[in-house]
C-alpha cells in the first residue's frame, strides 16, 4: 500500500498559477515519518511548515524573524526529510491566463471549473499510471490550507 499526498499551491483566485505536488511514500513508513517530523518541528519551534512562508519570511508566520541561513538550512533539511521517506514525486503548474484561453467553458463541465481542479485532475492521471504499472494500491491525502477552497474541494472529490 502507497499513500499519495497532495498539496497545492496558487489556488487562491488572485494567483496566476495553480499547482498541485504530490508524493507517493510507502504506508509502512508513515509512521516513521511522522515521528521524524514532529521531532523536527518541535526542535525548530514550528507549528506548521509552508514552505512559500518560510521562503518568504511571512511576517505573520513562525519565520518571521529567521534569516536566510536559518531559511536556507530548514529548507534543506525538509527536502532531506521528503527524500528520505517518498519514492516518487509529481507535480504540474498551470497558468491560469493560459489554462482560461484552451479550456472552452464547455469542456469544463467535464475537467472542472477550477483551475486546481484541472491541475488535481492531471496529477492524479499521472500517479494511476505509475500505480497500474507497479499494481499497487494506493490512498490519497488532500491538504488543504484553507476554508475558501471548499467548492474545489467539493469538484475534486466528485
Amino acid at each position: 500500500m502507497f499513500t499519495v499526498y497532495i498539496d497545492d499551491s496558487g489556488t487562491d483566485p488572485n494567483q496566476l498559477v495553480a499547482i498541485a505536488s504530490g508524493l507517493i511514500l510507502p504506508a509502512i513508513k508513515l509512521a516513521a515519518l511522522e515521528k521524524e517530523w514532529e521531532t523536527f518541528k518541535d526542535k525548530e519551534s514550528i507549528t506548521d511548515f509552508r514552505t512559500s512562508e518560510c521562503v518568504g519570511s511571512n511576517p505573520k508566520s513562525d519565520f518571521a524573524s529567521w534569516d536566510q541561513v536559518r531559511v536556507k538550512n530548514i529548507s534543506a533539511r525538509v527536502r532531506q526529510i521528503i527524500r528520505k521517506y517518498s519514492i516518487k514525486g509529481f507535480a504540474i503548474a498551470i497558468n491560469k491566463e493560459v489554462h482560461d484561453g484552451v479550456i472552452p467553458s464547455d469542456m469544463r463541465k467535464t475537467v472542472g471549473e477550477y483551475h486546481y481542479t484541472f491541475a488535481v485532475d492531471a496529477l492524479c492521471g499521472w500517479i494511476n499510471d505509475w500505480a497500474a504499472t507497479r499494481s499497487v494500491p494506493m490512498e490519497y491525502v488532500f491538504d488543504y490550507l484553507d476554508k475558501s477552497q471548499k467548492p474545489q474541494k467539493k469538484e475534486i472529490e466528485r
